[in-house]
């Protein structure tokens, strides 16, 4: 093993163990904690959004996490990450942190009710975010309608491919079918 190659290789083991170490405050909170922390930072972003962004120099929210406001005007990409971190990341590792205890034992009743009802109450949650997160703009709801479509397919196919056994070839067919009655009816 040369000098380089060593050298790479124990950057990359300090690194996972930083990252073990940064994570090991996060480790028990339970699904519906990390819901409920996305759904406080979207309500978060509702509510300061738009001004914290025309503060940092952008002309309105960023869309995907900043992603598209960095590759057309790269002389904002500070600000486009410090929203980020300001309106997504410190209120998830705040209330994720703070509300452990809180959401452990919510998780802990969940347990005493049916698979049914605590799947209930994590997409009720699931969806009360993504109800507001792709409020925010048209572009987002898009986003959103997109990724929905992109998991019905996905879990569709699991079930014909991975469960039966099957290859299926109507899928796309039945994709575009869909579309093509969906731009007939709107």
């Amino acid at each position: 093993m040369s000098v380089a190659t060593q050298t790479l290789t124990n950057r990359w083991s300090s690194l996972r163990a930083w990252l073990a170490r940064a994570w090991q405050p996060f480790r028990p909170v339970p699904l519906l904690g990390w819901l409920a922390a996305i759904l406080i930072a979207v309500i978060i972003e509702r509510a300061v959004g738009t001004p914290m962004a025309r503060a940092l120099g952008m002309s309105k929210v960023p869309a995907l996490f900043g992603l598209i406001i960095m590759l057309k005007n790269p002389e904002l990409l500070f600000s486009a990450l410090l929203y980020v971190l300001l309106i997504y990341l410190l209120p998830l590792a705040l209330v994720t942190r703070l509300g452990v205890r809180a959401a452990n034992r919510i998780a802990g009743k969940l347990i005493g009710y049916s698979v049914t009802a605590s799947s209930l109450a994590h997409l009720s949650v699931l969806y009360a975010a993504l109800f507001l997160w792709s409020g925010e703009s048209d572009y987002r709801q898009l986003v959103a309608k997109l990724a929905m479509i992109a998991i019905i397919t996905t879990l569709s196919l699991n079930v014909v491919n991975g469960y039966m056994g099957e290859f299926s070839c109507s899928h796309p067919g039945f994709m575009a079918l869909g579309a093509y009655g969906a731009s007939v009816l709107t």
